[in-house]
């Protein structure tokens, strides 16, 4: 895989992602998972599909939970920090067992359906 979460803040609701391969983050889905009865579901909750951004090797993604706008910084490691915004009106990493699943789409192909 191309990137990698390496830390969830519950308290700030930020996920942190590295990039470990230049890509262009299109492919990739970030989605919070149900929990209960201390047991992780298949359900997905909310999702958040990264619009088309080309990233470098070795630069990082923090997705905020929350409303904001999307922004980006230079570190002193000659790398880019892209500020990103779920922008949602609610906690969703607020419980020690919450869960996030990165997903990768091999190829995404858009089809309309037809009777």
């Amino acid at each position: 895989m191309e990137i990698e979460i390496i830390k969830i803040d519950l308290e700030a609701e930020i996920i942190k992602i590295k990039v470990l391969q230049s890509c262009n983050l299109n492919n990739f889905i970030v989605a919070d998972r149900t929990f209960s009865n201390n047991a992780e579901s298949n359900k997905l909750r909310n999702t958040y599909w990264f619009e088309s951004l080309n990233v470098k090797k070795g630069d990082f993604i923090w997705l905020y939970v929350e409303c904001g706008k999307n922004s980006k910084r230079g570190n002193d490691t000659k790398t880019t920090t892209y500020l990103l915004y779920w922008n949602l009106d609610r906690p969703i990493l607020n419980n020690s067992g919450d869960s996030v699943t990165l997903i990768q789409i091999a190829k995404s192909v858009d089809k309309a359906i037809t009777p």
